[in-house]
């Protein structure tokens, strides 16, 4: 016959492998949500310098018709 403190020890250890085995999924889903994040902020962050490089080569262009207009004696439009 087991005795009180013997049920209550097993108890205590299948609560303790339910509680390791919960920290290890919320562990590995937090590094995916991570991992996720940090892909979502290299994509955004390329998206940004890609407007940013599109912007610095239409105001070159610009910069460039207007300093054509300039020394050709027209103003531009």
């Amino acid at each position: 016959m087991e005795t009180y403190s013997h049920v209550l020890a097993l108890f205590s250890r299948c609560f303790m492998l339910g509680f390791r085995m919960q920290n290890k999924e919320l562990k590995l889903k937090l590094s995916e949500m991570e991992q996720t994040i940090r892909t979502k902020q290299k994509n955004a962050i390329a998206a940004l310098e890609s407007k940013i490089a599109s912007a610095e080569e239409q105001l070159e262009a610009e910069a460039r018709c207007v300093l054509r207009h300039r020394t050709s004696g027209l103003t531009p439009s």
